[in-house]
Formats: C-alpha cells, structure tokens, sequence
C-alpha cells in the first residue's frame, strides 16, 4: 500500500522507556513493509536523536502520530503499544 501524499508516521519514545524499546521495532517493521515514511524522535535526545517539538503536545510514551505534509496531526496513540495487526489497523484508520 502506498501512503497518502506527504503522510508520515512520528514514532516519541524515551531511552528510560522498557514499552517504547520494545515497540520500535514492530512500528519500523510495519511502515517499512506498507512504504510509510517514519521519523523517530526521543524525549530525551538519546542515541542522537532529534527531540520533538513542544507543538506536538507529547505526555506519554511512546506516542505515535500521523501527521500530513504540513505537520498537521491526523491521528496520534499515546501511552501504550500495539500489536502488529493492530498497527495496522490503526494506519489503514489514519489513511496510510
């Protein structure tokens, strides 16, 4: 499947964070097996990753939000983790 023009998947977590390290791996996975664009940013800068801007609200992690060409959020789960299927789903909801 090809994502909609311009949307790309942000992937927050934290390198303190057991559910976020666990999680990566299987949203990597599944964006790389549906073409989706992924950018990974840590609260923390960890590993030399960029952090997220404030605008995005973030309050848990890890957090995943779709957002379209602009920066505008489509979708966004914070909190807690997914299973492969459910990922998904939840992509195919947010028009990826």
């Amino acid at each position: 499947m090809n994502p909609a023009a311009g949307l790309r998947v942000v992937f927050i977590g934290g390198s303190w964070c057991v559910p976020c390290k666990k999680f990566l791996p299987t949203v990597r996975a599944v964006c790389e097996a549906r073409g989706v664009p992924l950018e990974v940013l840590s609260m923390d800068g960890a590993e030399g990753l960029k952090r997220p801007d404030p605008s995005l609200r973030v309050s848990a992690v890890p957090t995943l939000l779709v957002l379209d060409a602009t920066g505008r959020e489509i979708r966004r789960s914070s909190g807690g983790t997914m299973s492969p299927q459910a990922l998904g789903a939840w992509l195919t909801s947010g028009g990826l």
